[in-house]
């Protein structure tokens, strides 16, 4: 297990997600579009806890 934080201390509420995986990864991609603005290849997940979720694969292929 890694002890690295999955966040940046001098901004704990934004939580980084794991290493190589940005937000075009996640399930939640179209929520947080509409909610926070992201985009695909944002790193940084605004909910506190993160709330990064795989997709589905049939989402993937989509």
């Amino acid at each position: 297990m890694s002890n690295s934080l999955n966040y940046n201390p001098e901004d704990p509420d934004k939580m980084m997600l794991p290493a190589g995986l940005t937000c075009g990864d996640c399930a939640h991609i179209s929520r947080c579009k509409f909610i926070f603005g992201h985009v695909d290849t944002d790193i940084n997940c605004d909910w506190s806890p993160s709330r990064f979720v795989f997709k589905k694969q049939d989402e993937v292929s989509a």
